[in-house]
């Protein structure tokens, strides 16, 4: 038996234990809660400052009654990216995604950053 400990943190994966390319950018984004109990939905407004394919990160109002796994959507993109919590400093927040998400939106959410600041 396993005291205090789940069975998924001894699963290592590569994903966590790279340094991937991060990239700068300013967009809007939105984090996605689920109450306890899978009780409902919760939103709050966020900021992606800078993302890479395993991860972002990101700037809010508040923290305060953030969990450390949720949903993050941006604007302007259909995704739906699982996120867990690695800091939390002050606004700030650095999440790594549960899965990489596709290179291509990284490159269509910096394009669509480069043209929005013009």
């Amino acid at each position: 038996m396993m005291d205090k400990v789940n069975y998924m943190s001894e699963v290592r994966s590569d994903l966590y234990e790279r340094a991937f390319e991060t990239h700068k950018v300013r967009q809007n984004a939105r984090i996605i809660t689920i109450g306890r109990g899978l009780t409902g939905l919760s939103e709050r407004q966020a900021k992606v400052v800078d993302i890479s394919i395993a991860g972002a990160g990101l700037e809010l109002l508040h923290c305060i009654g953030l969990p450390k796994h949720y949903y993050l959507m941006i604007e302007g993109f259909p995704n739906r990216i699982g996120c867990a919590e690695i800091y939390r400093n002050d606004r700030k927040v650095g999440v790594k995604f549960i899965a990489p998400i596709d290179e291509h939106l990284i490159h269509k959410m910096i394009r669509a950053d480069y043209f929005r600041g013009k």
